[in-house]
């Protein structure tokens, strides 16, 4: 592969040096890792469809990312186990399948970072589907500084373990443990890395190192690989969705899972009123202060999250694919300091919190708007049920109404008839 450099030229393209593109036909899958600019990619690919396609390149589907056909694919559920977790039908693969089969040679970009979650037969599924014109990009960051936004995602999806706890659990690396699995198994930099090296070959794997100092090279090097032009995927409006919380909201957070624990909530609920509510308004509505306290490193984990960062750094030089970036940015130190014990929250996290929520229950996404963004089957019930009258009324005069929808709809005549019998008492 002549358009990327291998394992031993670290360097990587020098700025404004540009990496020719993968040949046409092209199927371009990015697995990931995870908290390594994967939101900021889909997002620019997404928002930029069109323009893509003009330039012979397919980001299939019509959302921002390709989560519900790669966990089909994986037969990967998503949420609880133990609370509505289901794994996406796999009519979402087929649909992803069927669109691509259409493209011919234009290049395409397939992109979810659950798919590093794969296990060899799961991976082996993905190459064997998009075929012998399957690349590979594994993107990565150094490993300690992944540490605190990693709990961050993990606290997003609902869990309450503590920041301290969760860092002694993953750096211990015990098997036995619970989130240590879990964690490794997405950030298990060597592993993956050979994982994928082992299907596809050093030619068909790419390998992009992120870099604080140069923060549209995770941009360029895609734009690159599949023959954009730069300024389109960089001219992407930052809408915050991902971006990294402060200690004190991811705090908040976390105490508010646990209330959520404990009154029972399920996942469904929990993904549409609080990721998609609570959460998704937060992260987009507000800016951390200066003075916030951002997420830290504890003192006592820096030395065995620098370990564990030089042996995955060792480790993946080792296998000569090409990599774009410098893999000595693997070894780049955390921030680290003491976190104190919040007591209270910025007024404006408790404001924006509670309007997500209630514009979520409401049934008007996180920002009292109803878009036209797909959701997921198992989803529009609930979110139907929440938009309220105006569902009743679509199902009233919908003579295929399902049981459950007619349940809804008889629940939602008796609380307006019990609000309307207190008003007249």
């Amino acid at each position: 592969m002549e358009q990327a450099r291998t394992a031993e030229t670290t360097a990587g393209p020098a700025a404004g040096e540009l990496t020719p593109p993968l040949p046409p036909g092209s199927r371009l899958l990015h697995i990931g890792l995870m908290k390594t600019g994967t939101s900021a990619l889909q997002h620019a690919a997404a928002s930029h469809r069109r323009e893509l396609a003009e330039h012979g390149v397919v980001y299939p589907g019509a959302g921002i990312n390709h989560l519900y056909p790669v966990c089909a694919l994986m037969g990967r559920r998503l949420g609880w186990s133990a609370s509505g977790a289901t794994a996406p039908g796999q009519r979402w693969w087929r649909e992803l399948m069927a669109e691509i089969a259409h493209a011919g040679d234009d290049r395409v970009l397939i992109s979810h970072e659950f798919a590093s979650e794969c296990d060899d037969e799961q991976a082996a599924r993905f190459v064997t589907e998009l075929g012998p014109q399957t690349h590979v990009v594994i993107t990565l960051r150094g490993f300690a500084t992944l540490l605190g936004s990693s709990w961050q995602q993990w606290v997003k999806a609902g869990r309450r373990k503590s920041y301290g706890r969760w860092l002694k659990e993953v750096l211990a690396g015990d098997s036995e443990s619970t989130v240590a699995r879990a964690f490794y198994r997405r950030h298990d930099q060597a592993a993956i890395v050979r994982r994928w090296l082992n299907l596809v070959g050093s030619e068909r794997l790419i390998l992009v190192v992120g870099d604080r100092e140069r923060p549209t090279l995770l941009l360029d090097a895609f734009s690159d690989l599949l023959g954009l032009p730069r300024a389109y995927l960089r001219d992407t409006p930052d809408r915050g969705e991902n971006r990294s919380m402060s200690w004190p909201e991811a705090e908040f957070l976390r105490r508010v899972n646990t209330r959520v624990y404990e009154a029972g909530i399920d996942w469904r609920t929990y993904e549409v009123l609080i990721r998609d509510g609570l959460i998704a308004r937060t992260l987009r509505a507000r800016r951390p202060a200066e003075r916030e306290t951002p997420m830290l490193l504890p003192p006592w984990a820096e030395g065995p999250a620098l370990a564990r960062a030089q042996e995955y750094h060792d480790a993946v030089a080792s296998v000569g694919c090409p990599v774009i970036g410098d893999l000595d940015r693997l070894l780049d130190h955390p921030r680290v300091g003491k976190l104190p014990r919040p007591t209270t929250v910025p007024i404006d996290v408790a404001t924006e919190a509670t309007a997500g929520l209630l514009s979520a229950a409401l049934g008007r996404g996180a920002e009292f708007d109803v878009t036209d963004r797909p959701l997921p089957p198992e989803l529009r019930r609930l979110a139907r049920f929440q938009r309220g009258r105006r569902w009743v009324e679509l199902n009233e005069a919908n003579p295929t109404a399902s049981a459950g929808d007619l349940f809804g709809v008889a629940l939602l005549r008796a609380g307006k008839q019990l609000r309307q019998r207190l008003r007249r008492s």
